[in-house]
């Protein structure tokens, strides 16, 4: 029950020669309200002081557009009276117009004395409809008796459950088409079969938990089923979200009303719309198989249609509920029973964002101020085995349309985009942590069945958003568990190639996000596009909101078109947490729970593994803050939107970490002029090193996606001998955005120098490892090994080198060690010239070599035993023992 504010009046005497209004303090607007009984009735409850003398008060309501007001009482308690009152009812329409003039009466019947009167005053009056505002006035007059003025007189409700007045009237609904709603994914309450108790969204819980345990009712099997003990049942869609917890980082306790499909169901019960007669909701368990969800919707659309005058509905689709409705549409033989189907962001062959999900997790944009409601680990967790967001994969036809959307840049890669059967292999590469293969293969076998065709049915509206830079296309995988992502034109969550998907021969309106700031939620939320909901059923749309068109073109903008930029991101990759704080300290980024604020208004913030990436409205000075996680290096890309278009990007790459105590902060106002970035190498709280970026590119070359070739040359993978000089030479070619930065390792050691000597290196494999990136911050790696070994050539040489390195100090034992592994060459080499002139025959082969072995091995090991004597008399050091040892142990291996 809605009730007025009143305000006290104590007048003085005066003569009764004008009406003073006494309109309460902030009035509430009565709207006449449904009643059971398809009745409406609004009661309003005022307490007004009248005073002594001639008084007004006035109240404003508007009736609904198709009620009637038939009868308007007054039910009023005077106390202190006076001897005359005359009170006078009027009616008026909004400018002032008189509509009605109750009687002058004098209902206290004079007297003198301390009384009290009840009563009630009816005017009965006739069809008084508009959406216009009306008000009544009630002017009382309190004559003055033998004192000279008279006492105060109140006017209010004659008990704490009786109103001051009630408008009454019925309701005239016309024959409506039905309108059914269908809400997207998560857009529907689900709660335990076994006690009743809500599992999503029980915002309390999700506050509350510190891993969204809670979450785990709603998995489901490998088949995509509900487990026994963990059935849900959905009968209600998600209106408001509201829930109260104690939010332990803030140590406050919130109550939260998150709006989710309340703005638009308000929209039609506010004109009269009737649950269950004109009006209904389409709730379905969003976890299931679109055929599995159909089936609740079906029943939905019987019901509907059974009230319909016209035997026909009108369908209110949003996200994924649009999918359901074509699945619907398409297996109705005949003509469906559907008038208009209203299409909202609907991803027809799907989102790159199911892909974010179950790789990656995400919070599904379900936040509600600076909170992230779920938390995106729970999110992927609980998906893996959801049958619907296998089903919002892109699908073969949107790869066909668009191009492949995850790019596999690594150097064991094919350094392109994936075709749909590559990506889906992708997703099941890793055996720890793999995507459910059935449910890949039902969810390619959905939209072989539902691509290639438009929705199915006469008028088909399609509402779409566009110019959103946030709106997921390409993840790009590089060497090092680098991943970089890729925006295109959509809603922020639904590209518009896929909202688009067959839709020449709809109604389309496009919703310019840069313009009305409307994103994939907005579409159902946001007051402009309910509206044009709102006419499109009725069959009127007069004029469009501002940021919204029937063009096609409108959303296919040209970067040159925009003044300012309009979006900001900042991304940075590899062990550093990434935090954005505004002008006024708001805070976006990781909170020490590891949760994510998002405190900046208009932000959002993703995670992949060690890549983080926050989004912020344009127009503001930021501050971007890494703090290190770890040893290393790590790169922070700086990139501004117009629009949906890349306008250009900043790049801070290879940035050294000492270690976790290392952070870095740069300013940003507007890229037009880039600041240093700040670093504390130390953590001592000041700044050591100011680092310049390292690239500032422009529209064009930012969109430079391929890292750079990199080809070794030198060494091959071959074996070289211990004693060689072995070129290092390399090629590194970037044909876009140009080569940033090198690094060669040998063995995990930078190394600068292009020859590698071998002396120094230990006997066995070498790895020689590049990493380069361009400008934009593409990494490459390229990987190669090779194998020193030993042979008596490389021996004697490695004893000579020794020597002069002063390693062994006396030549005369240096010509010593030289000579004995000579002669053992030697021997080696008469025993080969003996070999080739004996017959042919293999007993007298195997004896050879028999004696070959026994011979050097024989020589070696007294060569080892003179070294050991050398090395103990000091005339050999243990660098050229160890060398020459290895050598020989090496030899002795060979010839075992």
């Amino acid at each position: 029950m809605a009730r007025g504010k009143g305000i006290w009046w104590f007048g003085f005497a005066v003569v009764c020669v004008s009406v003073f209004l006494a309109e309460p303090v902030n009035a509430e607007t009565a709207i006449l309200a449904q009643q059971p009984d398809n009745s409406a009735i609004a009661y309003y409850y005022s307490n007004w002081e009248l005073g002594w003398q001639c008084h007004s008060v006035r109240q404003t309501f508007i009736p609904a557009q198709t009620a009637e007001i038939t009868r308007i009482s007054i039910d009023y308690r005077t106390s202190w009276g006076g001897q005359k009152n005359y009170p006078y009812f009027r009616l008026y329409e909004e400018d002032g117009t008189l509509i009605e003039e109750g009687p002058s009466t004098d209902f206290l019947n004079g007297g003198i004395g301390y009384f009290s009167t009840l009563g009630t005053w009816v005017f009965s009056h006739a069809h008084v409809t508009s959406s216009t505002s009306y008000y009544w006035k009630f002017d009382w007059c309190d004559h003055g008796n033998w004192w000279g003025f008279g006492y105060p007189s109140r006017v209010y409700g004659a008990g704490p459950e009786v109103p001051y007045y009630v408008v009454e009237g019925e309701i005239s609904e016309p024959p409506r088409e039905p309108v059914i709603i269908v809400p997207g994914i998560m857009g529907t309450r689900l709660n335990r079969v076994s006690d009743g108790e809500e599992v999503w969204p029980n915002i309390s819980e999700a506050i509350s938990s510190s891993n969204d345990s809670f979450l785990d009712d709603l998995k489901l099997d490998s088949r995509g089923q509900e487990f026994i003990d963990k059935r849900n049942f959905s009968n209600s869609v998600v209106e408001v979200a509201t829930g109260t917890a104690r939010i332990p980082i803030l140590d406050i306790d919130v109550h939260i009303n998150r709006v989710v499909y309340d703005n638009l169901v308000s929209n039609f019960t506010n004109v009269g719309y009737l649950r269950g007669v004109s009006l209904f909701l389409a709730p379905f368990d969003w976890r299931l198989s679109a055929q599995a969800a159909v089936n609740q919707l079906s029943q939905v659309i019987m019901q509907a249609v059974q009230s319909s005058p016209t035997g026909k509905v009108n369908i209110i689709a949003h996200s994924m509920g649009g999918l359901l409705v074509k699945q619907y549409l398409a297996s109705i033989p005949g003509i469906p029973p559907i008038n208009k189907v209203i299409l909202l962001g609907s991803p027809q062959i799907g989102s790159p964002k199911a892909f974010k999900i179950l790789n990656h997790g995400d919070n599904l944009d379900f936040t509600w101020g600076p909170l992230e409601f779920l938390n995106p680990s729970k999110a992927k967790e609980i998906s893996q085995n959801m049958p619907s967001v296998y089903e919002l994969l892109p699908s073969r036809r949107y790869i066909a349309v668009n191009g492949g959307y995850v790019y596999d840049f690594r150097s064991d890669g094919p350094r392109r985009a994936l075709d749909f059967d590559e990506t889906k292999a992708f997703m099941l590469a890793d055996e720890s942590d793999k995507r459910n293969d059935l449910l890949l293969e039902l969810a390619d076998q959905f939209h072989g069945n539902l691509d290639n065709d438009p929705v199915n049915g006469q008028n088909i509206y399609n509402i779409v958003g566009c110019q959103n830079p946030e709106t997921l296309s390409e993840f790009r995988i590089y060497d090092d568990d680098v991943v970089d992502i890729g925006t295109v034109n959509g809603d922020g969550t639904v590209p518009l190639v896929s909202a688009m998907n067959l839709a020449n021969d709809y109604q389309n309106y496009f919703v310019r996000y840069d313009q009305t700031g409307i994103n994939h939620q907005g579409l159902v939320k946001d007051s402009r596009t309910v509206g044009l909901i709102a006419d499109i059923i009725g069959g009127s749309v007069s004029t469009l909101p501002q940021g919204v068109s029937t063009s096609t073109s409108y959303c296919f903008t040209d970067i040159s078109e925009f003044r300012n930029e309009t979006t900001i991101a900042v991304s940075t990759h590899s062990p550093v947490a990434l935090h954005v704080y505004d002008s006024q300290d708001h805070h976006t980024g990781p909170l020490p729970n590891g949760d994510i604020e998002l405190g900046i208004p208009g932000s959002d913030y993703e995670r992949i593994g060690e890549n983080s990436f926050a989004f912020m409205p344009a127009g503001d000075s930021y501050r971007f803050v890494a703090d290190g996680l770890g040893a290393g290096s790590f790169d922070m890309k700086i990139r501004a939107y117009k629009g949906s278009n890349l306008a250009n990007t900043i790049t801070y790459l290879n940035v050294p970490l000492a270690d976790a105590s290392t952070t870095a902060e740069v300013d940003f106002i507007n890229s037009r002029s880039p600041a240093n970035l700040r670093l504390d190498s130390d953590g001592d709280g000041l700044f050591d090193v100011s680092v310049p970026p390292t690239a500032i590119l422009d529209a064009q070359t930012s969109m430079d996606i391929v890292p750079p070739v990199i080809i070794i040359q030198s060494p091959t993978s071959t074996e070289y001998a211990r004693s060689a000089m072995i070129p290092l030479t390399t090629s590194i070619v970037d044909d876009s955005s140009g080569t940033a930065f090198e690094e060669t390792k040998l063995d995990g050691t930078v190394v600068t120098s292009t020859v590698i000597d071998s002396f120094f290196l230990s006997l066995g494999e070498h790895t020689v490892s590049v990493h380069a990136a361009d400008n934009v911050g593409n990494p490459a790696n390229a990987t190669t090994s090779f194998y020193l070994i030993a042979t008596p050539e490389s021996a004697i040489a490695d004893v000579e080198r020794a020597y002069a390195l002063g390693w062994i100090t006396k030549e005369s034992v240096k010509k010593s060690l030289v000579s004995k592994l000579r002669l053992a060459t030697q021997l080696e080499k008469r025993i080969e010239i003996l070999q080739g002139k004996l017959p042919d025959r293999a007993e007298s082969t195997e004896k050879i070599e028999a004696m070959a072995q026994q011979t050097g091995q024989l020589f070696l090991e007294l060569f080892l035993k003179d070294l050991e004597m050398w090395y103990n008399k000091g005339a050999v050091n243990k660098q050229a023992l160890d060398l020459i040892q290895e050598n020989i142990d090496w030899l002795l291996g060979e010839s075992d």
